[in-house]
């Protein structure tokens, strides 16, 4: 007799979905979890230097270049480094953790040359950029206290946004 407690039927739901759930997983074009299995070897598209670098691309752009500080531009950067003189320690750890750190602290680089303009500008280090900072807030600050906001948000509630 069937009852409702009968743990056969839920079994065989649990296998069904379980296997079609495992399926929509293969079909995804990622993977879900990284790999848990220790002895799998998988091999980075990346290195820690690409991505660092990646990353001090996308910064660099998203300050419009204004804190990139080349000093030159090189075709071969192994050669440039030779002549340089760039990571010419005997240390052997220096030699591993200059890449990673010195790309890492060109990133920092940026950031603290982009704080550093504002903190002149607000003290007024940069007297010229501040009066024209100063002059554009408050002309800003007239138009928004004299703009007609009731109608502006009467638009956007009619169309939907």
């Amino acid at each position: 007799e069937d009852s409702l407690f009968d743990e056969s039927p839920k079994v065989a739901r649990n296998e069904v979905s379980s296997t079609s759930a495992q399926h929509a997983i293969k079909m995804l074009p990622f993977p879900v979890l990284p790999e848990q299995d220790m002895n799998v070897k998988k091999k980075s598209s990346s290195t820690i230097i690409g991505q660092i670098e990646k990353i001090h691309a996308k910064a660099s752009r998203a300050f419009l270049y204004l804190f990139d500080d080349r000093v030159f531009v090189a075709d071969d950067r192994a050669e440039a480094e030779k002549l340089l003189h760039v990571n010419t320690t005997n240390n052997p750890i220096a030699k591993k953790m200059y890449p990673i750190l010195g790309a890492f602290l060109k990133l920092i680089d940026i950031e603290l040359s982009a704080f550093r303009a504002v903190f002149n500008i607000v003290m007024w280090k940069d007297p010229f950029l501040s009066f024209w900072t100063t002059l554009v807030v408050f002309c800003l600050m007239v138009v928004l206290l004299f703009f007609p906001w009731r109608y502006l948000f009467f638009i956007v509630g009619l169309v939907g946004l």
